[in-house]
């Protein structure tokens, strides 16, 4: 998806993703993305920018490369996901149709949408609402959000296998 957003853009996807989510959403400038060495790809000229070398980063933080974001800027961007894809003050940064496809189940796996893990048959996390989404990154990274309980919640370096008991423990005290 790096490679194929890096080719639309026609420049590097860190560059694009700063301008479009990260400055709008008022996320600090120590996020890091890394490319693995292998990833450098030729651009041909476009849109009166001369041809240039630019290296396709991964998505996520693993084996070397990726993205590697504080739990802060996490957070803001999953408000912003649990918002319609508006920012604080109010700036739509992804549209709010984008932010429901995501939501929508894949045909051949109904647990997934674009790019973010769903709950809708309770299968997921058991303790968590079908309501709720995720997304999950190394390090047992997740981003939990619920848009009908308004509520988005950062774990990070969690034992996966405890995610649940956490999620519960965090629905106890909600609902308690």
């Amino acid at each position: 998806l790096s490679l194929a957003l890096l080719h639309l853009f026609g420049r590097a996807l860190p560059q694009v993703f700063r301008e479009h989510l990260l400055d709008p959403l008022g996320c600090s400038q120590d996020i890091e993305w890394v490319g693995y060495d292998q990833s450098w790809v030729d651009l041909p000229a476009r849109d009166g920018r001369p041809a240039q070398r630019v290296q396709s980063v991964p998505g996520g933080s693993h084996w070397g490369g990726g993205v590697s974001i504080s739990a802060m800027d996490q957070a803001r961007i999953g408000l912003m996901l649990m918002r319609h894809g508006r920012s604080d003050n109010g700036q739509q940064v992804i549209s709010q149709r984008w932010i429901e496809a995501m939501q929508e189940p894949c045909e051949v796996a109904p647990f997934y949408g674009y790019l973010v893990w769903l709950n809708q048959q309770g299968s997921l996390f058991k303790s968590a609402p079908k309501s709720s989404w995720f997304a999950l990154g190394a390090g047992s990274s997740v981003t939990w959000v619920d848009q009908t309980l308004e509520l988005v919640v950062i774990m990070r370096w969690i034992d996966a296998a405890k995610t649940n008991d956490c999620i519960d423990m965090i629905m106890s005290a909600l609902v308690g």
